[in-house]
């Protein structure tokens, strides 16, 4: 593996700040998807991880959430996408799931867990936004739009006052990056 010269501030000596959403789909129809990203140096493994959907303003209860499986390398993506998804959609997807924790809509928390942890959140548990979270100075974001998690975010951010900061709005359906998150300034170190 290569070196970047200049890493820029990074999170640790070797910058391995973890795995966390870097892109939200929500589009017509069953157009979803979710995307992790591996911002550390080393490959991931996805055993002990799961999603979860607070949906309505509801709390998440584990049982109901997907565990993940696998692995993500270094620097890589994971998207998960709603099985009825459209074909400009699904051959950016390594996992295809119809329902469950893909019916997701522009009101609903999605959460990453590591085992009891929580790692990262789309939204915010528990509360009912009206149709859907704001982001900056856009209402309902998460409704009808593809987010992306902006390039200087390089760790999981636990806590949506703070996360909804990290998202850009895009319009729905754009799939141009699914499968290949941006950071400004990849960490990567010999190994």
């Amino acid at each position: 593996m290569s070196c970047e010269v200049d890493c820029g501030a990074c999170p640790s000596p070797t910058c391995s700040s973890g795995l966390f959403f870097s892109e939200y789909l929500e589009g017509t129809s069953q157009n979803k998807a979710i995307e992790l990203y591996n911002d550390t140096d080393a490959a991931i493994s996805l055993s002990g991880y799961r999603i979860d959907v607070g949906s309505n303003g509801g709390a998440v209860a584990y049982g109901t959430a997907t565990e993940l499986s696998g692995s993500i390398p270094a620097g890589g993506t994971h998207v998960i996408c709603h099985g009825s998804a459209s074909a400009a959609i699904k051959p950016h997807c390594d996992k295809l799931i119809a329902g469950g924790i893909m019916g997701f809509n522009g009101d609903d928390a999605i959460v990453l867990y590591k085992g009891q942890d929580l790692v990262d959140t789309i939204g915010n548990v528990g509360d009912t936004p009206n149709g859907g979270f704001t982001i900056g100075t856009t209402t309902k974001a998460t409704l009808d739009h593809t987010l992306r998690r902006k390039p200087s975010i390089e760790e999981p951010v636990s806590d949506w006052s703070t996360a909804a900061d990290g998202w850009e709005v895009f319009d729905k359906d754009l799939t141009d990056g699914l499968g290949n998150h941006v950071v400004d300034a990849p960490c990567l170190v010999d190994q």
